[in-house]
């Protein structure tokens, strides 16, 4: 069920209205280059457990997060991380998958503030429940 909320999301991440937002995202384990354009994301999808059968949709269900950390360059980052995270909850958030069996929550958003690997920029975090 992992492998099935993973393609779920990234599906949310190569659509048209993700591509909208013109944040380059990338996982969180990718190799870190200079050539990344801001602002950019990484995303982390951590896995869960399978819950105990549901009786009234008669199959296990999967509880999973969605970690978003966007970067942007600061001194507007933070008032342009508010407005990026808007509009990425809008995407990301609320989203239920073609077959109805994947669906995310509501996305909630917090602002981290300087990058310690790179202080010039600012970073900001949303994380979404995903279930399958």
């Amino acid at each position: 069920m992992n492998a099935n909320i993973q393609k779920f999301v990234y599906a949310i991440l190569a659509s048209p209205e993700w591509a909208a937002l013109g944040l380059q995202t990338t996982t969180s384990d990718s190799p870190v280059t200079d050539a990344r354009k801001l602002p950019y994301a990484e995303v982390t999808i951590l896995g869960g457990q399978a819950t105990a059968r549901n009786a009234s949709l008669e199959r296990s269900v999967m509880n999973a997060a969605v970690i978003l950390d966007m970067y942007v360059k600061k001194p507007q980052g933070q008032l342009e991380l508010a407005v990026l995270s808007d509009r990425a909850s809008d995407v990301l958030g609320q989203r239920r998958s073609v077959d109805g069996r994947s669906r995310t929550s509501a996305c909630s958003y917090f602002y981290v503030g300087l990058d310690p690997a790179d202080p010039s920029l600012v970073r900001g975090t949303i994380r979404c429940s995903v279930q399958h």
